[in-house]
């Protein structure tokens, strides 16, 4: 069966209300953190692999969002989402065309997630990590083309690759309750990218 928007809006919702089913109540806190990345240069980008990846990082994550929102609502509860998306929104990364265009996305839908939301007393944020000791990252790095004139990591300020606890952090921050005044922020967590 092949994805459409509809079934992926449908199995989130239905997602949600078997939470509120076995908890007695709706998340309180959501950090969208899955993603997909191929590493694809602009001219071999295929219709196919450019929307697959569009569905999972940004259309995934928009009606995930949204399936919390509308519990959250129901419930008359509090809310914060993390959304993670990625420093390459500011500064693009060759061949990652597709996966770029959808961390953008997600950084527009989490500041207008965040107005729309506000009245609801639901937060919405943004984490960008870049640089992270990650699988996916290590992935990137041995695709860099030889001709390259940069490493990667020469693009950071603190000359190091970060840890995922310390990404995982800044998301904690940002779920508590200490952020409770920050809302539609876009945080890097890039080591000065």
């Amino acid at each position: 069966m092949k994805p459409t928007p509809t079934r992926l809006s449908n199995y989130c919702q239905d997602l949600m209300k078997t939470i509120v089913q076995k908890y007695n109540r709706p998340p309180n806190i959501l950090v969208n953190c899955a993603a997909i990345v191929g590493f694809v240069t602009t001219l071999d980008e295929t219709p196919e692999t450019f929307q697959r990846v569009l569905q999972v990082n940004l259309m995934g994550i928009f009606f995930t969002c949204q399936a919390v929102c509308k519990e959250l609502i129901a419930a008359n509860l509090p809310g914060s989402i993390v959304n993670v998306s990625a420093i390459s929104v500011l500064r693009g990364m060759e061949g990652l065309s597709a996966y770029t265009a959808s961390k953008a996305g997600v950084d527009a839908i989490t500041k207008c997630m965040a107005r729309d939301m506000s009245e609801h007393n639901i937060r919405v944020n943004s984490v960008q990590p870049g640089g992270i000791a990650t699988q996916m990252a290590s992935g990137l790095g041995s695709r860099q083309k030889p001709s390259s004139s940069v490493p990667w990591i020469s693009l950071l300020a603190t000359k190091r690759t970060g840890q995922p606890q310390e990404v995982a952090e800044v998301i904690t921050f940002l779920t508590s309750d200490r952020a409770s005044y920050i809302n539609g922020a876009l945080v890097p967590v890039s080591g000065g990218y």
